[in-house]
């Protein structure tokens, strides 16, 4: 279960014909209707839910929380996060991302996370398999992608792409200069 998918993008390329030769397949949940109405357009062959968290009554083997739990109010994240893990059966993975603090928190979000904090939220309910810090801004990568992408052209050629997927995908023992965290964990 993506919760949080938005426009159904992860779902969409989840459920993708390689996803569909592994045996995967993944649903969406979302509060926002036109999202979901937006994602079912493109994800046909997938579920889609515009229902609250803990009203979908499902236990699901995985789940991901992909830029997610930055736009939730920190008073509000621990029941969030025991709703998901409600619906989570035990053993299961999960896989969440958000900003790291090294990046300034902008209007639509609450707060931005380091490891500790992000282990803090998820404890209770997960054994914590790695935090790890990705999409690294060097100085090379981020002149690189402004000569590339700018309000004048868009270089995107197959070499420049995978360069800069290279740069930002690298993970981190350190958050310093890295715009990403990532948890994996499995439910208890």
């Amino acid at each position: 279960m993506d919760i949080g998918c938005g426009d159904g993008a992860l779902t969409y390329h989840t459920n993708s014909e390689l996803g569909r030769s592994l045996g995967i397949s993944i649903d969406g949940l979302d509060y926002d209707s036109r999202a979901i109405a937006w994602a079912r357009i493109f994800n046909q062959e997938a579920e889609f839910h515009d229902i609250p968290l803990n009203e979908l009554g499902s236990l699901y083997h995985s789940v991901s929380l992909i830029e997610v739990i930055e736009h939730i109010p920190p008073d509000d994240l621990p029941e969030f996060i025991l709703e998901a893990a409600k619906i989570h059966r035990s053993g299961g993975p999960i896989f969440v991302t958000v900003p790291s603090k090294t990046i300034p928190v902008s209007k639509k979000h609450f707060q931005h996370f380091d490891g500790p904090l992000l282990r803090k939220y998820f404890d209770e309910y997960y054994d914590i398999e790695c935090v790890s810090y990705f999409e690294k801004h060097t100085f090379l990568s981020k002149i690189f992608y402004h000569l590339c992408f700018n309000k004048f052209w868009r270089l995107d050629l197959p070499l420049i792409n995978e360069f800069l997927i290279n740069q930002y995908s690298k993970t981190k023992s350190k958050m310093e200069g890295s715009g990403r965290v990532l948890l994996i964990g499995r439910r208890k």
